[in-house]
């Protein structure tokens, strides 16, 4: 895995943020010295998000952060870091929820339950996980889940939107494509996840 710097930050936007919803960011000035624990979480999360992004300098991180436009960030970062950056992270309106992962669970405890985007503060992988999980679902639902119809909709304009339905639907069952095209998206989606197991 890579460490991030400067000069690879803009890379990793061109390259992914057209492609996921969610980005995961994790933030600790000592990621290396949990190896083991960093490993196991990493490759756990690495399963719902494809693209988690490591960093042990805040104002990489920071800069990281601001650049990005439409998707959700879900950081976990480190207790001592949290404590410093929390207002400045809670400032972005993509910061979707922040994972504090401690080796002092009381101490952070304190100041983290007054933020309201900190879903938490975890010692142990399993626990943060789980937490991590259950709202990448939730958020992944909530991007699902839409209304064709509103609720002031003229019920006049019913047929209208039948037929609209109708012809996509025709024009996309019966669209040609090229012999590659098939081939073509599955090296795409390649390209894209090659990082993820």
């Amino acid at each position: 895995m890579a460490r991030v710097n400067e000069k690879n930050i803009q890379s990793l936007h061109r390259e992914f943020l057209t492609v996921e919803n969610f980005i995961g960011v994790w933030l600790d000035a000592n990621i290396n010295h949990r190896s083991d624990d960093y490993q196991s979480l990493f490759t756990q999360v690495q399963k719902l998000i494809n693209l988690i992004v490591p960093f042990t300098d805040p104002d990489l991180c920071m800069d990281f952060i601001s650049d990005i436009k439409n998707e959700k960030i879900f950081l976990i970062i480190s207790g001592s870091l949290g404590e410093k950056m929390i207002s400045l992270l809670q400032n972005f309106s993509q910061t979707n929820s922040i994972y504090i992962y401690c080796d002092n669970k009381a101490k952070h405890e304190k100041w983290a339950n007054k933020e309201k985007k900190i879903q938490g503060v975890f010692t142990k992988t399993q626990a943060i996980y789980d937490v991590f999980r259950r709202d990448i679902r939730q958020c992944q639902d909530d991007l699902v889940s839409f209304n064709m119809l509103s609720s002031t909709y003229d019920l006049n304009q019913s047929d209208q939107l039948f037929i609209y339905i109708q012809i996509l639907k025709d024009i996309l069952i019966h669209m040609e494509c090229e012999p590659n095209s098939k081939l073509d998206f599955i090296d795409f989606c390649h390209s894209r996840y090659q990082h993820n197991p």
